[in-house]
């Protein structure tokens, strides 16, 4: 007799998915799972690694930028 309840794993995330998860990727608020599958996806897309790159060049400047502001006042 098979268990019908086990859940199949999803595979990678497609471009769209990965883009609207895109912010939560970089905070590292996906879960295990999730951030799983978007690696998987980064792994084989070129694209989307770029933007995610991007992304995160932009964020650390952002973060920089900031820090630099509070430290002037």
């Amino acid at each position: 007799m098979h268990d019908t309840n086990h859940e199949v794993p999803a595979g990678p995330l497609d471009c769209n998915a990965l883009k609207a998860s895109l912010s939560a990727y970089l905070d590292d608020e996906l879960t295990r799972d999730e951030r799983l599958r978007a690696d998987s996806h980064l792994v084989a897309c070129g694209g989307c690694r770029t933007l995610v790159e991007r992304a995160e060049a932009r964020d650390y400047q952002l973060r920089a930028n900031l820090a630099d502001d509070l430290n002037d006042h």
